[in-house]
């Protein structure tokens, strides 16, 4: 009797463990258990750190050929054609998306020895089938294919995107567009597309595969970079700003849209102060004054050559329409080329771009005196 009692006490114990593994880790729907919503999926992917593909990657679509070898998907092609085309290692009913019904075909599955049957679940080659797959398959939950790795490296006004692998240009009828979310102003931290803070004046494309902006053309086929800067796109990538940005295709309506890259953050790095002394009072830093030319123990210009006063391009001693003009032929130029004139960098950052416009519209319509 005493035995019996114990033997159940023991059994309790070994169910009570194992809804307990479910609750934390059940990959699948049960009723108030391990059930993975699209946002929870979702905001777990952005937080996954995904490495670029290496040279054993043929397809470039994260996993290396002698997985999908394994794991009997195509290692030469990154996205299925059809149901039947097991391309993509995570897309395991091959409808070229990652969601919740990849995550249910498991269940049958887990925590049995793989076989040629179900070594399509195997996704880290362990010979096992269990949570570590789950993970690795939720890396990219909420993303559809072809998948791009995207990774972005910030400077005081740009940032230089680079992704994996080239673009694929599926039709003319979809349009593939890289994606921006401002998460400074809209406050917030969570980088995603089904973030609500980053929508509206928070948001919008930087550059489409169906219209260029600027000195920018078009998304094209095979392209794996975009420097983005207020040259090549209609938002201007702040200084000291956190920012949100992705790979999204959309339908010719727009009204379809889905995710094909990582979510990458990138923070611009704030400009470095600059030096304060300034012996002429003339807003300008005597440092900022030996740089462009003009002088830095005179206020304002004695005449038309006299190069006095840095926002009166012209000297005539007041910021107007005419100084403003004199920008234009050498607008878009970087120190170096045969177009840059350092008398027009206004704020020394060897660009003659809107930066330096803006500094000189602080002063527009105003005179100096000597």
């Amino acid at each position: 009797m005493k035995n019996g009692i114990i033997s159940l006490l023991l059994l309790g114990i070994v169910a009570v463990l194992l809804l307990l593994g479910i609750f934390i880790f059940g990959p699948w729907e049960l009723s108030g258990f391990g059930q993975l919503s699209q946002r929870q999926g979702e905001q777990a992917a952005s937080a996954a750190e995904i490495a670029f593909p290496g040279p054993d990657d043929a397809d470039k679509d994260g996993f290396k050929d002698s997985v999908e070898k394994w794991i009997k998907t195509d290692p030469a092609d990154n996205c299925a054609d059809d149901a039947r085309d097991a391309a993509w290692p995570p897309d395991l009913n091959n409808d070229k998306k990652v969601d919740q019904t990849d995550t249910d075909a498991f269940k049958p599955y887990m925590f049995k020895r793989v076989k040629d049957s179900n070594r399509r679940f195997d996704l880290n080659t362990d010979k096992q089938i269990n949570i570590i797959d789950v993970n690795l398959l939720r890396q990219y939950y909420g993303k559809s294919c072809p998948y791009y790795f995207l990774g972005g490296s910030p400077a005081v006004h740009e940032v230089k995107l680079n992704w994996a692998p080239g673009l694929q240009l599926i039709s003319k009828n979809v349009y593939t567009q890289i994606r921006y979310g401002d998460m400074t102003q809209a406050q917030t931290t969570e980088c995603s597309n089904t973030n609500s803070a980053l929508t509206g004046s928070n948001a919008g494309t930087l550059i489409s595969s169906d219209f260029g902006i600027k000195s920018s053309p078009a998304l094209q086929e095979g392209q794996t970079s975009y420097n983005w800067n207020s040259n090549t796109s209609n938002y201007t990538p702040i200084p000291g700003h956190t920012y949100c940005i992705f790979i999204m295709q959309s339908d010719e309506q727009r009204t379809t849209s889905n995710v094909v890259s990582n979510f990458v953050e990138v923070t611009l790095p704030a400009p470095s102060p600059l030096p304060t002394s300034d012996n002429d009072n003339d807003g300008f830093a005597n440092k900022i004054e030996e740089y462009i030319g003009t002088d830095p123990n005179d206020n304002c210009a004695d005449n038309a050559t006299d190069a006095a006063w840095p926002p009166d391009i012209n000297n005539d001693r007041s910021v107007n329409q005419a100084d403003s003009e004199l920008f234009e032929p050498y607008f878009f130029s970087e120190a170096g080329s045969e177009n840059f004139k350092v008398r027009l960098d206004l704020n020394a950052d060897k660009k003659i771009d809107i930066y330096d416009i803006n500094v000189l519209k602080k002063y527009f319509g105003q005179s100096c005196t000597q």
